[in-house]
């Protein structure tokens, strides 16, 4: 799972792209899909900043990038391309896909307290004996 903060002026994202990638000089396309609105954000994911990409390919995104993104939950597809692009239907099949929360700490949600308490009570009386 993906964790994107808002409230971070940058932040790293882990993936396992280099594994599955069948191009040279990838360029990444990270597709966000809001999963209750159903709204899609693209990203061009910036250069892989890896020391090992056996093991995983990091990026940096600013929160600059992801300001527009609602806070909840998402569903990710990352897909491969030899130049920029942001038509993930002619790239063909994603190389990974997962899920991505996205939080915003500045909004606070307050629980509901309910502090009323009922003073009557019905009751019904059965014959049935």
């Amino acid at each position: 799972m993906i964790l994107l903060n808002k409230s971070l002026d940058t932040q790293n994202v882990v993936l396992t792209l280099s594994e599955l990638t069948t191009v040279a000089n990838p360029v990444y396309l990270l597709v966000l899909t809001n999963d209750f609105t159903k709204v899609i954000s693209r990203f061009i994911l910036a250069t892989n900043l890896s020391l090992d990409l056996n093991r995983y390919d990091l990026f940096q995104l600013t929160t600059a990038s992801i300001s527009s993104l609602e806070q909840g939950n998402y569903t990710y597809s990352v897909y491969q391309s030899t130049t920029a692009s942001y038509d993930e239907s002619s790239l063909g099949g994603a190389i990974e896909q997962g899920k991505a929360r996205v939080i915003d700490p500045s909004i606070l949600v307050q629980p509901i307290i309910y502090n009323s308490v009922p003073t009557e009570y019905i009751t019904y009386d059965s014959n049935n004996d």
